[in-house]
């Protein structure tokens, strides 16, 4: 065992050598870690739809002496080095260009992960929601924000009617002008801040359809969602500018944006050429 990899790190590098029935396990840990840690080997194997032997087998592949050894290693894991500066896989000793490379390899390897673990059914009837709505509301606060902008910008240039707020009072009265027909989509990486929560138990009061994106499928927004988009969750660093989570979540809004697009050819094409006319107009 490499006491100077964490475990969650180990297990992403190890993804594509995993046996079918062992992927589903890692991929299982990958997205709930935190609740790992309170559970058997019987209840993983059977939250990960597979065998008691498939759990014991996939810790002792990354060179654990069992399922108890790993659940020791990975507590370790969530628990230390959370005031760090820097990514977990970022060594204080490491030169630019290594901390380059093992930037764009964990990016590389969340979005892996993200196309593997997303719900499919979810994800298509979610752009046949986004391809019908009469308007969207994006919520977000912190680092997701800048996230949800980027969407909005993208679903506006195609012609879809969206609204989005900094201030969290205006969030909030977008929340409250929605109604049936319309969507509320908010962006939570931990999926409990306080601001996306109100907004969506807010917009489902007046009607509209509750869409999130988290990280955590334990989380309150996951509750209060008609439909849930997850991605993995990382491991409990406080280093909140890391790109990682921003990239995975951006990964899967440009896929439902480009779903979206295609669903909607013609229309999107009309609208895509109106508005980039009008732009360059302003521009030049």
């Amino acid at each position: 065992m490499n006491n100077n990899k964490v475990v969650l790190s180990i297990i992403k590098q190890n993804l594509n050598h995993l046996t079918p029935a062992t992927e589903k396990v890692a991929l299982y840990i990958i997205s709930t870690p935190g609740a790992v840690i309170n559970k058997t080997a019987a209840e993983v194997a059977e939250a990960s739809n597979t065998s008691e032997a498939s759990v014991i087998r996939f810790c002792k592949s990354l060179g654990f002496n069992g399922f108890h050894d790993f659940k020791i290693n990975l507590a370790q894991d969530l628990g230390a080095d959370n005031d760090r500066p820097a990514p977990e896989n970022i060594n204080r000793d490491d030169t630019p260009w290594e901390i380059f490379n093992k930037i764009i390899v964990a990016e590389q390897e969340n979005l892996d992960i993200a196309l593997k673990i997303m719900d499919k059914e979810i994800f298509t009837k979610v752009v046949e929601v986004l391809s019908k709505t009469n308007r969207i509301g994006f919520f977000a606060v912190g680092s997701s924000y800048p996230v949800a902008y980027d969407t909005y910008w993208k679903f506006s240039r195609i012609g879809v009617l969206c609204q989005i707020e900094q201030d969290p009072g205006g969030q909030l009265m977008i929340a409250r002008s929605l109604r049936k027909g319309d969507v509320a989509f908010a962006i939570s990486r931990s999926g409990q801040s306080k601001i996306p929560n109100l907004a969506l138990e807010t917009a489902r009061e007046k009607g509209a359809t509750t869409i999130s994106l988290t990280q955590n499928p334990n989380s309150k927004i996951v509750k209060k969602s008609d439909y849930a988009l997850i991605t993995s969750e990382r491991s409990n660093c406080v280093h909140d500018a890391a790109t990682s989570s921003r990239i995975s979540h951006l990964g899967v809004l440009d896929g439902l944006y480009s779903a979206v697009t295609v669903k909607k050819w013609s229309e999107t094409t009309k609208n895509m050429k109106e508005n980039y006319k009008l732009i360059r107009s302003e521009q030049f």
